[in-house]
C-alpha cells in the first residue's frame, strides 16, 4: 500500500522562526512569522528593527528574540 497525502503539510523556514524571552516572567517561547510581528524603535543615533510578539504566559510584549537555527 502506497502512502496517501490526506492535506499536505506546510514547510516551515526556521528563518521564519523566533525564540523570544519573556523579561517579566521568564518564559521561554518560539514564534512563527505570523505570531510576531517587526517594529521600528526610532533612537537620537538610528533607527533599530526590533521584532515583538505577547507571551504565551503573561501576555505581556516581548522584544527581546533571536532568530532559530535549526
Amino acid at each position: 500500500m502506497a502512502i496517501k497525502i490526506i492535506k499536505p503539510g506546510k514547510f516551515k523556514n526556521p528563518k521564519d522562526t523566533r525564540r523570544f524571552l519573556c523579561l517579566n516572567c521568564g518564559c521561554v517561547f518560539d514564534a512563527d512569522r505570523g505570531d510576531y510581528e517587526a517594529v521600528t524603535i526610532r533612537n537620537q543615533l538610528d533607527d533599530e528593527i526590533a521584532h515583538q510578539a505577547i507571551c504565551p504566559a503573561c501576555h505581556k510584549w516581548v522584544r527581546r528574540s533571536e532568530p532559530l537555527d535549526e
